[in-house]
């Protein structure tokens, strides 16, 4: 079972883990992105009310500018992004894109305060645009804290943007203001990165039940498969022959049912051990299967009852093709090469052979199959007994 706190121990399946892990995270990047227009949208009102109270700067309304800017194409390549995540394609040169987006943001939102921080002092409107720039900064690292290369693109764009501006100021810079707004931002920054911690445990805990339910789809298709099948060969079982296969011929078709018992098995299990009779059992099947296969018409089902019995259940036979049907199954069964296994060792199997009419029941054609193969068995084994006329449809 797949934990967050527990992840397979093998390489390959740590490098997966990891990789579902990104991508539920960038999932949830694109996703939250998504509801962030109207945010942008009032900010940026906010900021230009705020501007036009202020003595005019135009510095700063070339800012906003950028920052107007800065959101479309964001929005734009989020776009972009969201649609390959959606259609299962690589999304990697796209993210990248987001990337150097929100590094020209951060370097917008920088821009943004260069003009204001020589406002501080005289409070009022400069303090909106430098409490909307704090908020702002804040909630995109929150958003970006689980994607480190995102978070580090940004920040730096943002630090060294503001620092650059600040350098170039021609003015007094209030420092204690801009110490105290750091402090603020720091602190705000610091709270967005346990958030963004918890969006990391949340895209594991995705990832944890997407798995699970993988496997409990995979466990209920294996344990739906093995109520069907038998779990040796693979070959349908005796319930999907009486359950499945219908007691009726499907569309009025005639049907032949071949009775397979090979010869002496109990003889090769005491001799040769189980494990070579599970070899030998295995590979009459795969004979079985490759039968039902290839065998003109159908459907065709391959069954195995149990043990060393099996059935061959052919569909839109004629009854002369059908029987050449089982004289070739018993030749391929005798030519079944286990010389790799136990040196001299020959299989061989007796056939039972019965035609079911359209309307006859299934079990009674099966009797009619399986007295047939008795007296194939009394009459020296390895050869093909029909049965007789009067238990076959005329």
């Amino acid at each position: 079972m797949h934990t967050p706190s527990d992840p397979q121990t093998c390489p390959d399946s740590r490098d997966d883990w990891a990789d579902e892990v990104r991508l539920e995270t960038v999932r949830s990047l694109a996703e939250q992105e998504r509801h962030t227009l109207f945010a942008n949208i009032v900010g940026l009102f906010g900021c230009l009310v705020a501007a036009i109270m202020l003595p005019f700067d135009e510095q700063l309304f070339i800012a906003l500018a950028l920052r107007a800017v800065s959101i479309v194409t964001t929005r734009l390549l989020a776009i972009q992004l969201r649609a390959k995540l959606a259609a299962g394609e690589d999304f990697e040169a796209s993210l990248r894109a987001v990337t150097y987006s929100l590094a020209f943001g951060g370097f917008t939102w920088a821009a943004l305060l260069w003009p204001v921080i020589g406002y501080l002092e005289q409070g009022g409107f400069s303090f909106v645009i430098l409490g909307v720039a704090i908020v702002g900064v804040s909630l995109i690292c929150a958003m970006l804290g689980a994607l480190p290369m995102m978070l580090f693109g940004f920040l730096a764009s943002f630090t060294v943007s503001l620092f650059a501006g600040l350098a170039l100021q021609p003015g007094p810079v209030s420092w204690a203001i801009l110490l105290a707004s750091a402090s603020m931002a720091g602190g705000m920054i610091m709270f967005s990165m346990g958030m963004a911690r918890q969006n990391i445990q949340m895209s594991e805990a995705l990832v944890s039940n997407r798995r699970l339910g993988e496997d409990l789809c995979e466990a209920l298709e294996h344990a739906e498969f093995l109520s069907l099948h038998d779990s040796m060969t693979g070959l349908k079982n005796r319930r999907a022959f009486f359950e499945v296969e219908g007691h009726l011929a499907p569309s009025g078709e005639r049907r032949h049912i071949l009775a397979i018992d090979l010869d002496y098995f109990k003889t090769i299990n005491d001799t040769h051990g189980h494990a070579v009779g599970d070899r030998v059992i295995v590979q009459c099947a795969q004979v079985l299967r490759d039968f039902a296969r290839m065998t003109p018409g159908g459907p065709h089902c391959a069954v195995r009852l149990g043990g060393e019995e099996f059935l061959l259940l052919l569909t839109g036979q004629e009854y002369v093709t059908a029987k050449a049907v089982a004289e070739a199954v018993r030749h391929r069964i005798a030519a079944i090469d286990m010389s790799y296994l136990v040196k001299g060792l020959t299989v061989s199997a007796s056939i039972g052979f019965a035609e079911c009419a359209p309307q006859q029941p299934l079990e009674k054609a099966l009797l009619a199959a399986d007295k047939a193969l008795y007296e194939a068995k009394q009459s020296g084994r390895d050869r093909v007994m029909q049965a007789v006329p009067e238990q076959r449809a005329a």
